[in-house]
This record gives structure tokens, sequence and C-alpha cells, in this order.
């Protein structure tokens, strides 16, 4: 299936079960996604912030996208959120999302919500206005699939 953009008239609000499996997980995968309503974009890059452009830009009050996450140190589990400019906090507890298959749950992956907190001024007024739903896969789901 290629991937198409949403027709006229329709709007792109996927829940979470949604966004994990038919984005983030074939995403991941490298399969064709349904649409290509999600962009790629860097929010962690300590060496451009391209998000606020887009951010900017558009008349849309959510945007999607695929970021990679960059751990702290070597080994840790720990997550760097850190841009040049400006810190993602954590909001909430990491919430376990849940699928009902053949009888059982399955974790499908997990949601936090962040708000970003800009260190200096960055042209346009943000401070604790951005706010993000960071997913990620559960790992039982990864097994299997070569790490790109």
């Amino acid at each position: 299936m290629e991937s198409t953009r949403i027709p006229l008239g329709y709007r792109f609000k996927p829940n979470s079960i949604e966004l994990l499996v038919h984005y983030l997980l074939k995403k991941v995968k490298r399969k064709p996604l349904p649409c290509d309503s999600i962009i790629e974009c860097d929010l962690y890059n300590n060496s451009t912030e391209e998000w606020w452009e887009i951010l900017k830009n558009s008349e849309a009050e959510e945007i999607y996208c695929f970021t990679k996450l960059k751990k702290k140190g070597h080994g840790g589990s720990n997550k760097d959120r850190v841009s040049k400019s400006g810190t993602w906090k954590g909001t909430q507890k990491t919430k376990e999302i849940y699928v009902h298959s053949k009888g059982h749950d399955m974790q499908v992956g997990s949601k936090r919500a962040f708000r970003f907190m800009p260190k200096s001024s960055i042209g346009f007024e943000i401070d604790g206005k951005v706010l993000m739903d960071e997913y990620q896969l559960a790992c039982d789901l990864l097994h299997g699939i070569e790490s790109p």
C-alpha cells in the first residue's frame, strides 16, 4: 500500500493505539504507512531547531512527527530531551497502552506528556505553550526488528 495524503474534508485524529500500531510500529518495521501525515523531525537536535519553523508556519493546532530519542549516557535507560534552546519536561507519569486481543490485554506501548521550556528567546512566544505526547512501542513488539 502506498502512502497518501488525507483527502479534503478528513482530519488526521488517530487514537493512541492507531498511532502505535498503524504508524510507529510500521515505521520501525520499515513498512508503508497508511498516509504521510506524520513528518520526520528532530525535536532533540542541538544544532537546528527545524520544528520551530514547522510550528510557526503551520495553521494546524496539532503536528505529528517521528523523532529519535537519545540516551543520556552509555548503557543507561534515561533519555536526553534537550535541544540547544530548551528542554522538554515531563508533566505526568508514563501511561501504558493496551489492546484487547485473543481474550487478554496486551501492552502495545506507552504515552507520556511533555512541555517545552525554552532557555532563552527563540523569536516567538512559546513559553509553556508547546505540549507533546510522546509514544513508545512496548519491548515485546520490537523483538526480531533490526535497529536502524
